[in-house]
Order: C-alpha cells, then sequence, then structure tokens
C-alpha cells in the first residue's frame, strides 16, 4: 500500500486534460492564422486598388497644350476595368466637374474611385470595398507656370 501513494506522474484523465487545452490552443493559432492570412490579401486588393486610381490621376495630370494624347479639354468621365488582383475584379469610374466661372482660374475636379468584391474569408464578410481619390487639376500647363526659388 505504501509504494502505491509514493508513485510519480500523471494519471490517464490528467493526460486527457492536458491533451484537450493543448488541441484548444492549437484550434485558435490555425484560426488567427487563417484571419492574418485573409487580412494580408485585404490590404494587398486595397493597394492595387489605389495604384489603379492614382494611376488615372497621374495620366490626367500629364496633359500638355496640344500634340499629346491627353489635352485639359480631354479631360473627361469615364470608366473602365484594370486587371485583377489576387482574385478580385477592379471596376474603376471617374467624374470631372469643370470651373470656369467667377473670376477663379479654370480647373477640372476629377474623381476617381475603384470598386471591386473582397475576396471570401478575406474578412468577415464579402462585400463591395472602394477607395476614392480626388484632386483639382488646373488649366495652365505645369510646363508654363515657374518653378518657385527656394
Amino acid at each position: 500500500m505504501r509504494a502505491a501513494s509514493r508513485q510519480r506522474g500523471f494519471s490517464l484523465i490528467e493526460s486527457l486534460i492536458g491533451f484537450l487545452i493543448l488541441g484548444i490552443g492549437m484550434l485558435g493559432v490555425t484560426e488567427m492564422e487563417s484571419y492574418v492570412i485573409g487580412a494580408s490579401s485585404d490590404s494587398h486588393q486595397r493597394n492595387a486598388a489605389v495604384h489603379m486610381a492614382q494611376d488615372r490621376i497621374e495620366t490626367f495630370r500629364s496633359w500638355c497644350p496640344s500634340g499629346c494624347v491627353t489635352t485639359f479639354d480631354g479631360i473627361a468621365a469615364g470608366n473602365d476595368s484594370p486587371a485583377g488582383v489576387l482574385g478580385a475584379t477592379f471596376d474603376r469610374r471617374w467624374t470631372v466637374l469643370e470651373n470656369t466661372g467667377s473670376g477663379q482660374p479654370r480647373f477640372k475636379l476629377v474623381t476617381v474611385t475603384v470598386t471591386w468584391e473582397g475576396k471570401e474569408g478575406a474578412t468577415t464578410d464579402a462585400s463591395t470595398r472602394s477607395v476614392t481619390l480626388q484632386t483639382k487639376i488646373a488649366a495652365v500647363p505645369s510646363s508654363v507656370v515657374p518653378l518657385a526659388t527656394p
């Protein structure tokens, strides 16, 4: 009897409870890893959308008075579908409002919006996401305006 009370080690019940706790912990780690991978995918898609909007704005900013592909009067509203990234399909739309009056310099207000469907599993929902950038483009080409001296 005395020898049995001096035994060291774990019983079967203690071992099973330990494995259960370890299993629950590992399940939580794999769930977190899945969420991080999805959030990373969503981040890459959002980054691509910002670049697409910025690319359209820079195309409009590079206009020249004549003999170029884009002139100031050629800056107009439109839309297109740039190539997809990481399984997402993008839709890019831009609106152009022209200011011509009341003594102010002539300029156009350009708003570019890129929308896409969130990749399933990227976040908790697969809803439509969007990025919007806005800028003003003056009628005076930058080649005509002298640079200010520091």
